[in-house]
């Protein structure tokens, strides 16, 4: 979500852009050492800290405030409601994900349904920490 004015709010209480990532194997996913950016040209823009991780069949919200003292979950750049691109990378620096996305309304999230699928839908009723259904 490029803009996010009342659908979930950060533990400061501030409604930052947002990303969720969701685990769709058997295993945990121990996030130290892959990367997240929203330039697929500097694949390596915000390292996740080792304490992150997602539980089989997990979610986890990712805050994108450039606001990295705020804690793990805060990512080192904010998303453009003007469309842009998002990149997820293993430690070796394969590409797990990469999204390119237009122009998002205020609170309209793009997901992909069902959970972990090929298939990306806009939504304007988003499920963060939750299933997209489908």
């Amino acid at each position: 979500m490029a803009s996010n004015s009342s659908t979930v709010q950060d533990e400061g209480g501030a409604y930052p852009d947002w990303i969720e990532l969701y685990n769709a194997g058997s295993e945990t996913v121990d996030l130290g050492g892959w990367t997240i950016t929203d330039d697929l040209d500097e694949p390596d823009k915000h390292p996740f800290p080792s304490e992150l991780s997602i539980e089989p069949g997990g979610f986890l919200l990712l805050y994108a405030d450039d606001d990295e003292d705020e804690g793990p979950r805060h990512v080192g750049f904010n998303l453009s409601a003007e469309g842009e691109s998002i990149g997820l990378y293993r430690p070796d620096g394969g590409a797990i994900d990469e999204l390119d996305f237009g122009a998002m309304a205020q609170d309209v999230a793009q997901a992909r349904v069902p959970d972990g699928s090929d298939s990306w839908e806009v939504t304007d009723s988003p499920t963060p920490g939750e299933s997209n259904g489908g």
